[in-house]
């Protein structure tokens, strides 16, 4: 696969990837600190509401589900590490809470 560019210059697909590197690099960053500063942010007693937090990072509520997913398994492989602390889904209030089991 070739791209043609006005000045009729071609790249090759390798070209084209290291291109794309540092903005797929910056995404993973960006989803880290998301994650982090939810983590933070039950450590701090919030309320951890999807829809909130989705308009609040601006995407979408599967991304945020996805990052609480990945706070989850974080915490249950590392229960003794985190003193066996659990995000728990209130289904009363539609939030998730951070809580020391």
């Amino acid at each position: 696969m070739f791209i043609f560019y006005a000045d009729n210059h071609m790249s090759s697909p390798k070209d084209t990837i290291n291109t794309l590197q540092p903005e797929e690099s910056d995404m993973e960053n960006t989803k880290l600190d998301r994650v982090l500063e939810i983590f933070f942010r039950g450590l701090r007693g919030e309320d951890l509401s999807v829809r909130k937090l989705a308009d609040e990072y601006e995407v979408s509520t599967k991304s945020i589900t996805r990052s609480i997913n990945d706070l989850k398994n974080f915490l249950a492989d590392h229960r003794e590490l985190v003193g066996y602390t659990d995000l728990k889904y209130s289904y009363q209030d539609r939030c998730y809470r951070l809580c020391r089991g």
